[in-house]
């Protein structure tokens, strides 16, 4: 039988941006560079970001 794959132990960070102008790109690509320096993220997003007017 096969051993079970050795899960890492990352840090996660968890995003929940303010909603408003520019603030959900910003944290998007704050999100996105420690995604890149091994990272888990969740970015939390909510039906009123996406609203338009």
């Amino acid at each position: 039988m096969a051993a079970a794959p050795k899960t890492e132990n990352k840090p996660h960070v968890v995003f929940m941006p303010y909603p408003a102008q520019s603030h959900i790109k910003a944290t998007l690509k704050l999100a996105e560079l420690l995604h890149h320096k091994g990272l888990q993220i969740t970015f939390i997003n909510t039906e009123f970001n996406h609203t338009f007017p």
